[in-house]
């Protein structure tokens, strides 16, 4: 190679770099201040918790908590953490449902169950439930769904866990 040809070998590398950081700077910009950046493609939702965003060379991940955000940025090897979706989201057990209950109160229970953890959600009236980011009815509540529940109050020292659901979110 001349040095004629390493110097404009050179000088493309630093150009290209140049362009791909332009457009990460650009889009990490548009999603901090909430909007969709416009040099990615939107990869992955997952469960209206967060968006995953392709760019050349990056990965931007919007997760959402409620009607705020919070970006996470880096390489490729960038992945989706759920644990942290749900910190984020103060969802504090996940699982399916194995059985529904009324109570002496009139109040309904579930028992949950995943890989992790077992618990009794007792819910009301006052509990919202959420199906695909909207409100929906208690009576949607059925056997074998998926669920992920954010509790009023509960106690861990039981086992299995025994709480009161402030929010119920059903996942497809």
């Amino acid at each position: 190679m001349t040095k004629k040809t390493t110097f404009i070998l050179l000088i493309t590398i630093f150009i290209f770099c140049i362009i791909v950081g332009t457009f990460f700077l650009v889009d990490l910009n548009l999603a901090l201040e909430g909007n969709e950046p416009k040099f990615c493609i939107k990869k992955e939702e997952h469960n209206d918790k967060a968006i995953e965003y392709t760019g050349f060379f990056y990965k931007i991940i919007k997760y959402y908590n409620g009607n705020n955000f919070e970006v996470k940025y880096g390489s490729m090897s960038l992945k989706y953490n759920e644990e942290y979706s749900n910190k984020l989201n103060n969802i504090d057990i996940s699982g399916v449902i194995e059985s529904i209950t009324t109570t002496e109160k009139g109040a309904y229970q579930l028992y949950i169950t995943s890989s992790s953890n077992k618990a009794y959600v007792t819910y009301n009236s006052s509990t919202t439930v959420i199906k695909n980011g909207e409100k929906c009815s208690i009576d949607e509540l059925k056997k074998s769904v998926k669920i992920e529940v954010k509790f009023k109050e509960y106690s861990s020292k039981d086992y299995p866990i025994h709480g009161v659901a402030e929010c119920i979110y059903m996942i497809d």
